[in-house]
């Protein structure tokens, strides 16, 4: 038995930071997942980093009801070390309860505050078709 998967009509995705060059704490705007399923994968594309004395970031997927109050996702947290000027995909995914995520550069290690990773946070889910039975769902309500 064969699966197809149509990745350009059942996908969404959103790029959520980036590309930029994080040297500090950094939220991403809110996404409303109302049109998409729970299931979430994030991931986090790293350019480079532009001094090789910044030497690890974290990088966590949050959820919220209303967009201002977050809460962690549970085990969405990316840690990312210092490549130098190498490239790399990192991703983890996880299951979000609530209608808006995002992502949030939480912690930066360093020798000195010189330096910055160069890169970008981007979600993928599924697109959400089927309606809503009384009683039960896959979806978060709002």
């Amino acid at each position: 038995m064969a699966v197809v998967i149509d990745l350009v009509n059942d996908a969404v995705a959103s790029l959520n930071l980036g590309p930029l060059a994080f040297s500090t704490t950094t939220q991403g705007a809110s996404i409303d997942g109302y049109n998409q399923g729970v299931r979430l994968n994030m991931f986090y594309a790293s350019a480079m980093t532009n001094s090789l004395q910044t030497t690890q970031l974290n990088v966590k997927a949050e959820e919220s009801t209303d967009g201002t109050t977050w809460t962690d996702i549970p085990g969405m947290m990316l840690t990312v070390t210092s490549l130098g000027s190498s490239r790399a995909i990192q991703g983890v995914g996880g299951n979000r309860s609530q209608r808006y995520f995002r992502g949030n550069i939480v912690t930066l290690s360093a020798v000195t505050t010189v330096g910055a990773f160069v890169g970008s946070v981007i979600f993928f889910a599924n697109k959400k078709y089927a309606p809503e039975v009384t009683g039960s769902s896959l979806y978060p309500s709002t």
